[in-house]
């Protein structure tokens, strides 16, 4: 897909996105970063200095050219974030944890609001509430989640999906800039699930032009 001075995408089945050596296969000839993910809140920016280095984050961004920036999940969330006028853009994993974490606004709030508003944002297919099944989640989220919270013959599902349009909202994204498909993973045969026992790895990427 093409919007102005970038490319992006979302990938699922047939293809494995596992890691950058996989992402590297389907993309040859790209400058591929692919951070090695553990579900916190960390940021990395990214320049042609540093786009080869492996590294452990959850986000990346940048405001350099021949750089694609990704992101695998398998029920998380790839958030995309495109600035036209200040040519950034950004690729972040946001799975329950990211979420809890406020990781949206980790790299938002580095920007004045008159950035932030001009940000265009795109979600990747993802763990959808129909899906989205806890446990206990009023003890294993936190207390802005709960009024997401929704109970269905004594299981307790969450609109992750809906927490985060709200968190960018929150930081200023306006709420036509947010483009959801809101595709479940889970509900899907077109995309990788690990709540379906799925091991492989969708992709969210993303380059400027």
């Amino acid at each position: 897909m093409q919007l102005m001075k970038k490319n992006y995408n979302f990938l699922g089945k047939p293809n494995n996105f596992a890691n950058r050596e996989k992402t590297q296969s389907f993309f040859p000839n790209k400058n591929i970063v692919q951070p090695l993910q553990v579900h916190g809140k960390k940021i990395v920016k990214i320049g042609n200095k540093n786009s080869n280095e492996k590294f452990e984050a959850d986000g990346v961004w940048t405001q350099e050219k021949n750089i694609m920036l990704s992101i695998k999940t398998a029920d998380c969330i790839g958030l995309l974030f495109y600035n036209e006028k200040e040519d950034i853009i950004a690729a972040v994993h946001a799975g329950w944890r990211g979420l809890a974490q406020k990781i949206s606004t980790e790299f938002l709030s580095q920007f004045p609001e008159k950035i932030r508003k001009n940000f265009h944002v795109f979600l990747s297919p993802s763990l959808q509430k129909c899906c989205s099944q806890f446990s206990d989640p009023y003890n294993e989220t936190p207390d802005f989640f709960h009024k997401y919270i929704e109970k269905r013959e004594e299981k307790f599902f969450i609109d992750l999906s809906e927490i985060c349009e709200q968190e960018l909202m929150n930081c200023g994204i306006k709420k036509e800039n947010i483009h959801n498909n809101k595709i479940c993973t889970k509900c899907s045969e077109n995309w990788w699930s690990h709540r379906n026992g799925e091991k492989e790895r969708n992709l969210s990427w993303i380059e400027m032009i």
